[in-house]
């Protein structure tokens, strides 16, 4: 997770394949989630929309799934640590590799004296498990939201559901956290925080007899929908559309840390807009703009490596490229450094504007404009305002906003993400991979 903690995944351990306790399973674990959404994003972004709104009307909803807990902004599911069990909740996040829960001792919480209502996603209690071992070792992490997590290494079972549980799985235990919910980091092993790498869930996974590879696939489901699912050591064919592309993920200083895939080109798609042409490489307008119908506007991104990140609610953008495709988008946006992002024009969200992200040179997901156009409300003068899901960053991170186009799959082993244009559906057709 590198970014906001709103508007993500909620991660619910449920629906798998008929397993044993610590046995194996038919080749993939399928895990579904809920998705539910909120009007906060970053801290700064929830103090603006809430500037914005009437007092009657700054209240979140408190509507929902009833195993689900609504809070400002995300929402989480359970998963069971140790003996007797600690139901934890933590969220689901490729940009990061280590699962940490919080700890019931942590002075932040208000139980010990603090100010975080760390009950409301749970603590484990590692003095209470019978299961618990603890290698001494320090545990360490910041992320780009600025929230910490600082506490010791060690092993416990973790219980994905009733009937399945990883023994001798290693976690962190957060001692002292400013957050009050845990993450659950899929990425490789390079990205994991401590100075010793481990086997992290995904990996353990394998070694343990579930699946036969590091590989995972994600959908979210669409922008009204409150379901989607994880399967680990599987592909969903039903739920996308064209072909499936596979593509090299990007190195970095010759070490895989990041599944990041090279990105070459964004381009915008809109109803009626003045034709301008753009070069990420230099800034400037040029010539390399390539018009493919109606008024299409195309950013060059020289092959950046993106991160595909499921912790980040929002995409971001290195400056060079925002600009120009806020430019693309609306060359009347304005940045407000209290929502820490643009704001646009409202009927921009039209359903024929849409924004293509190409990969490779060869591969588009198309991201309706609908998604990317955040609604703040009213302001004091009675107007609508609206600002882009796209912001500024110094990494190119596409977070859940344009996954929610795409069905990824994420193999660690053979160093590849698969992408297709997502296909909303029900139906399911599983293959193992192998």
């Amino acid at each position: 997770m590198l970014f906001s903690r709103s508007f993500t995944l909620a991660f619910a351990a449920s629906a798998f394949a008929s397993l044993p306790g610590f046995g194996s399973s038919d080749g993939f674990v399928k895990m579904e989630f809920d998705i539910l959404k909120d009007l906060g994003l970053s801290t700064s972004l929830n103090d603006f929309i809430t500037s914005l709104l009437p007092e009657n009307l700054s209240a979140r909803d408190n509507s929902g799934s009833a195993p689900l807990i609504n809070e400002r902004t995300f929402y989480v599911s359970k998963l069971s640590i140790g003996n007797p069990a600690s139901e934890v909740e933590v969220l689901l996040d490729t940009g990061s590799s280590d699962l940490w829960v919080m700890s019931s001792r942590n002075p932040q919480c208000k139980d010990n004296g603090g100010s975080i209502d760390c009950e409301q996603y749970g603590t484990y209690n590692e003095t209470a498990s019978t299961t618990f071992k603890n290698n001494h070792t320090n545990f360490y992490i910041q992320y780009l939201d600025k929230t910490y997590a600082n506490g010791t290494w060690g092993t416990d079972q973790i219980a994905l559901t009733d009937s399945l549980k990883l023994k001798d799985a290693s976690f962190a235990v957060a001692e002292d956290s400013d957050s009050n919910v845990g993450v659950f980091g899929i990425g490789f092993i390079e990205l994991e925080s401590g100075l010793e790498k481990y086997i992290n869930v995904p990996a353990l996974m394998k070694q343990q007899g579930l699946i036969n590879k590091v590989a995972y696939s994600l959908y979210l489901g669409s922008m009204e929908s409150n379901k989607g699912n994880i399967l680990f050591g599987g592909v969903d064919h039903a739920k996308y559309s064209g072909d499936l592309k596979e593509i090299d993920i990007s190195l970095q200083d010759g070490k895989y840390p990041y599944l990041q895939i090279p990105l070459t080109q964004i381009s915008v798609q809109k109803e009626s807009s003045s034709s301008k042409a753009f070069d990420a490489k230099d800034s400037k307008f040029s010539s390399l703009f390539n018009k493919r119908s109606g008024d299409n506007q195309s950013i060059n991104t020289n092959s950046a490596p993106a991160l595909l990140d499921s912790g980040t609610t929002l995409s971001l953008l290195p400056d060079d490229i925002m600009k120009l495709v806020v430019e693309a988008i609306d060359h009347e946006a304005a940045y407000n450094t209290a929502a820490g992002g643009y704001i646009v024009n409202c009927t921009l969200a039209l359903p024929l504007n849409s924004v293509t992200f190409t990969f490779d040179g060869e591969k588009d997901i198309v991201v309706p404009m609908t998604d990317l156009i955040i609604s703040l409300g009213n302001s004091g003068t009675g107007g609508q305002q609206c600002m882009l899901g796209l912001v500024p960053g110094s990494m190119l991170i596409l977070g859940d906003n344009f996954l929610r186009s795409a069905y990824s799959v994420f193999n660690l082993d053979d160093k590849t993400i698969s992408i297709a244009q997502v296909k909303y559906s029900d139906d399911q057709d599983i293959q193992v991979i192998s």
